[in-house]
């Protein structure tokens, strides 16, 4: 599955036309991470003297820990962008994993594995457009348990 987000021909016409985009790079294209950091360890070991670089830090108490993160390059507003992306990231991937057990699928085949998470995450966005004040696991269950709810969570209506 492509995503729009990362596709190299959408990065390019952000760029080309003078835009900013945060891309979330990951472990599963090796080659490319491996650039990335051979890129900043050389930044960082001169302190960015050879490139335009701003930094900014954030401390933050979560979840019974402290965290501290520097951000390199441009700063806050790179800092800003990163967060919002890891909110909904990790918000999403939480309620995948809970309510879905996804990390535990067993689907080899791609297509089959791809589309099963669309459905997954399509049936997160319903259950959360669901006017009822219960949890997603809690109209999840309801969905299963009366056809009409179920009607309702399909049909965008409710109470």
């Amino acid at each position: 599955m492509r995503r729009a987000g990362c596709q190299r021909e959408i990065a390019q016409k952000i760029v080309a036309e003078k835009g900013d985009y945060v891309l979330a790079l990951k472990d599963n294209q090796p080659k490319l991470h491996e650039e990335i950091h051979a890129f900043f360890s050389k930044q960082l070991e001169d302190d960015c003297a050879s490139v335009e670089c701003r930094r900014a830090e954030t401390k933050e108490k979560s979840h019974g820990r402290e965290e501290y993160r520097s951000y390199y390059l441009s700063g806050e507003r790179f800092a800003q962008a990163v967060r919002s992306h890891w909110v909904v990231e990790n918000s999403l991937h939480w309620l995948l994993d809970v309510i879905y057990n996804e990390d535990q699928s067993h689907a080899r085949d791609r297509h089959l594995a791809d589309n099963l998470a669309w459905l997954r995450r399509l049936a997160i966005v319903l259950l959360k457009q669901h006017p009822s004040n219960h949890s997603i696991k809690g109209k999840q269950q309801m969905a299963g348990w009366s056809p009409e709810f179920m009607t309702e969570v399909l049909a965008g209506t409710g109470v």
